[in-house]
């Protein structure tokens, strides 16, 4: 089975402690004020990761304790101290020392908050085991939708190209099956556009194009481009408009054509042509609206070279 690897960078979260030490231990607070409530998880999502999930989105939660027999999950609202860790001999329990800054609300008082100690030193970011897909994948993309999921789409499992769509939602670390795609492809891209919509272009072997709506669910295939591409790149502009270049052809041809697609019209047109062939490169929108493209590979060696649109 493949496991998802999430890296935790968040702004109201200092450290998220879950240390072997912890392990079949179980925690008791200063204060009955402490508490915050206990949720059984259900068989679908029992699990330390949710229950750690539901600690960092719960903004007074700053310790949780997970119940592995009967999938409980206790949040409390104050900072873990080491000397409220105990041992559970005939429970098997978890601690979570989930802590956060000073921006957070907290369900004590301060008088009794300000006696917390700190139980190591604060680790800023950490890595936490989370759902697995329903399908292997690579050579896949993933996009951040407005409403926080994450789109991942189609890829190759080894033996199939893929249509399969699925999507991750963070808050409860569960993946669902969407709507596949019309064609199956791998090396595409995939553009959130400014309404909210996501364009997928290109891919092996297509020229064609789909939009994916995340209110409805549904796929609509959109205009060609006007060459099939993979291992290419597509930025949105800051006019609404998405820059398509590079990548190779359906003979492995590595190409330097550029393309652009408008919403407004569903149409493409062709540009100048980038100075270098290149695949496997970069495209980055600047802060002046011009896209850096950087690197990559023309088909006989990697490239250093870099040029601007």
């Amino acid at each position: 089975m493949y496991v998802l690897l999430i890296y935790l960078v968040l702004s109201k979260i200092d450290a998220i402690l879950v240390t072997k030490v912890h392990r079949s231990a179980i925690y008791t607070p200063n204060s009955a004020c402490a508490a915050l409530g206990n949720t059984i998880l259900p068989p679908t999502d029992a699990s330390i990761q949710s229950c750690i999930w539901r600690c960092v989105h719960e903004i007074q939660c700053q310790t949780a304790v997970y119940f592995h027999e009967n999938r409980n999950c206790s949040m409390f609202g104050e900072h873990c101290e080491a000397g409220n860790i105990s041992s559970s001999t005939n429970i098997r329990a978890s601690t979570i020392c989930c802590r956060k800054n000073d921006e957070s609300n907290m369900h004590c008082p301060s008088t009794m908050i300000s006696t917390a100690m700190p139980i190591t030193t604060n680790i800023a970011q950490t890595w936490i085991t989370t759902g697995s897909m329903s399908f292997e994948r690579k050579f896949h993309t993933a996009t951040l939708l407005q409403n926080g999921k994450v789109l991942v789409i189609g890829g190759f499992d080894g033996n199939n190209f893929l249509k399969s769509v699925e999507l991750y939602d963070p808050s409860t670390g569960n993946w669902t099956k969407a709507g596949d795609m019309n064609f199956a492809r791998s090396s595409h891209t995939a553009t959130m556009l400014s309404n909210g919509m996501v364009l997928v272009t290109g891919g092996t072997y297509h020229n064609i194009t789909e939009l994916y709506n995340p209110s409805t669910g549904n796929w609509t295939v959109r205009g060609n481009m006007n060459f099939p591409r993979y291992d290419h790149t597509a930025t949105m502009l800051s006019n609404g408009n998405v820059l398509v270049t590079g990548g190779r052809d359906t003979n492995n041809v590595k190409l330097n054509s550029a393309e652009l697609y408008d919403l407004s019209t569903d149409s493409w047109k062709m540009i100048k042509n980038m100075s270098t062939r290149r695949c496997y490169h970069t495209a980055s929108l600047l802060p002046n609206g011009s896209v850096l493209v950087i690197g990559g590979s023309d088909g006989s060696r990697c490239l250093n070279t870099a040029e601007y649109y």
